[in-house]
């Protein structure tokens, strides 16, 4: 058996043990998908699942490696991304999906990919076609495994939310998985308890998805976009692929930095990131293309020390820019529109000026966070 090492939380173990693990995680996500939207469900899994399997052996074959169908990585990636998709999508989008998460892989080596291969794939399909991937259909009435098409839309309670409104279901129903949504994302609870399952067996940490989550809780309640601050915080939360993205995507081995100070910052970075594209696209739900943004500045062998401190000046400015907004839309009264906003436009030009010039000066910085990652 030839089976590849990785670096888990446990230490060194072999990929099929760890892709097992995550396929065991998933299978509860899964089978409430089911439940909610009927076989058409599980088959788009399964081709997904099939697709990077029959991908990745071809891959093999024209790049001349040995076969390795023991140690399960490409059923894990397949069936993650069958997760991501709205169970109503045409065949062929599963089979794509599964086929370039494989190829993306199998280019960059496998379990040294630089970023999610699962989120590129989600992307590219998004790309491809975004009309079948923004069709969803209503949960807990079974569509027909053929003629989808004359199904009624759904609205999900993230496209609600995008509109200004409240979805009718209640905290605890989209906790629970009432809600519309991909395959694999409408159950937080059945997500959490993946979670859990996966830090018991030390397969992955808590960093990356408690930041993840974490920083997007905060943004989502510093910007509130209803007078229900806390229904509309766990309204984004629980709606679209922000708790599957950090769990199962994020914690990727080939996408997460080492150390847990980098875990943390990278985490934040996604969500962050997420709440940056739900706010300037719509009803785009963002966390698969947070993923792969957060991931270019920790490509410490693709980027220079000088390129990172540009990018960490450019997102200072630009949350800089988010903070005067906010001012301007929000403040109101003579304090607040005068003497808390010197106090911001103060701490404002520091980020503005003084952290970029510290970072172009100091190249040690850049070159110590891609230490930090250990890539």
């Amino acid at each position: 058996m030839n089976n590849e090492k990785l670096i888990s939380a446990r230490g060194v173990v072999g990929t099929t043990s760890i892709m097992l693990d995550v396929i065991v995680a998933l299978a509860p996500v899964l089978i409430w998908g089911v439940v909610a939207f009927g076989l058409r469900a599980l088959i788009v899994v399964l081709i997904a699942s099939a697709s990077a399997v029959v991908a990745e052996a071809l891959m093999r074959l024209i790049l001349r490696r040995k076969m390795r169908f023991t140690d399960l990585g490409a059923i894990a990636s397949g069936m993650l991304l069958g997760l991501t998709l709205p169970a109503s999508v045409p065949f062929w989008i599963p089979a794509l999906g599964g086929a370039a998460a494989s190829v993306l892989r199998q280019i960059f080596g496998g379990g040294r990919c630089p970023f999610n291969s699962v989120a590129a794939s989600h992307v590219i399909l998004h790309l491809v076609s975004a009309t079948a991937m923004g069709y969803f259909t209503a949960p807990f009435e079974w569509l027909p495994i053929t003629n989808v098409v004359s199904a009624a839309p759904f609205r999900t309670p993230l496209e609600i939310i995008a509109g200004g409104a409240m979805p009718s279901q209640s905290i605890l129903e989209l906790f629970l998985g009432k809600g519309g949504g991909a395959i694999g994302e409408i159950s937080a609870v059945f997500i959490i308890l993946g979670a859990l399952y996966l830090m018991y067996r030390c397969v992955i940490s808590w960093h990356v998805p408690v930041a993840f989550i974490g920083t997007a809780a905060l943004l989502f309640g510093f910007l509130p976009q209803s007078v229900d601050v806390t229904g509309y915080i766990f309204g984004e939360l629980l709606s679209g692929g922000i708790a599957l993205a950090a769990v199962f995507a994020a914690t990727d081995f080939s996408a997460t930095p080492v150390t847990a100070p980098a875990k943390l910052i990278f985490g934040a970075a996604c969500g962050a990131l997420t709440v940056a594209i739900r706010f300037y696209t719509g009803s785009y739900d963002g966390a698969f293309a947070a993923l792969l943004a957060a991931r270019l500045p920790l490509l410490a062998r693709l980027i220079t020390a000088e390129l990172a401190a540009h990018a960490a000046g450019s997102l200072f400015i630009k949350t800089a820019g988010l903070a005067k907004w906010y001012l301007a839309e929000y403040n109101m009264g003579f304090w607040q529109l005068f003497g808390w906003r010197a106090i911001n436009y103060a701490i404002i030009t520091v980020l503005e000026v003084a952290l970029p010039y510290l970072l172009l000066r100091h190249r040690g910085i850049a070159k110590q966070f891609e230490r930090m990652c250990g890539k």
